[in-house]
């Protein structure tokens, strides 16, 4: 039986940040969550892998390089093997135009300094949205 918090095995999730360090959090809340992570050197290598080997989500700093998290969800809402990705844009801080910058962008969402346990549970949200499959989730400290 699956612990609480956790999703299917099978659950994969692209994790694009603008540096491994500030990846890193994110990346091990992730694991521990019981979600594949693949990462990419960069958004353009990242975007590949994802294409390559197929994601459930993606998480995309807005400030990743070279291009931003913005750009990151316009491509992948303009592919049809991409389009329905629940694509998150992380942000550093709040900006009057970023969340409309991101829905017009196709992104599902924008996370403003998000803590790794409470970005596991934004990403079982939206995966649950889609119809995949997630265990109910128990609320973290």
């Amino acid at each position: 039986m699956q612990a609480p918090n956790r999703l299917p095995p099978a659950t994969t999730v692209l994790l694009i940040a603008r540096d491994a360090e500030s990846g890193r959090p994110y990346r091990e809340a992730l694991a521990a969550a019981g979600h594949g992570v693949i990462t990419g050197a960069d958004t353009v290598s990242a975007l590949r892998r994802a294409m390559q080997v197929g994601v459930d989500a993606v998480l995309v700093e807005a400030d990743a390089q070279p291009l931003d998290g913005f750009a990151v969800a316009a491509i992948l809402a303009a592919h049809a093997s991409t389009a329905k990705l629940p694509v998150l844009i992380l942000a550093d801080r709040e900006d009057q135009g970023l969340r409309s910058r991101a829905r017009e962008a196709g992104a599902a969402g924008v996370l403003v300094q998000p803590q790794p346990a409470a970005l596991t549970a934004v990403v079982a949200r939206r995966l649950r949205g889609r119809g995949t499959p997630a265990p109910p989730l128990v609320a973290t400290n």
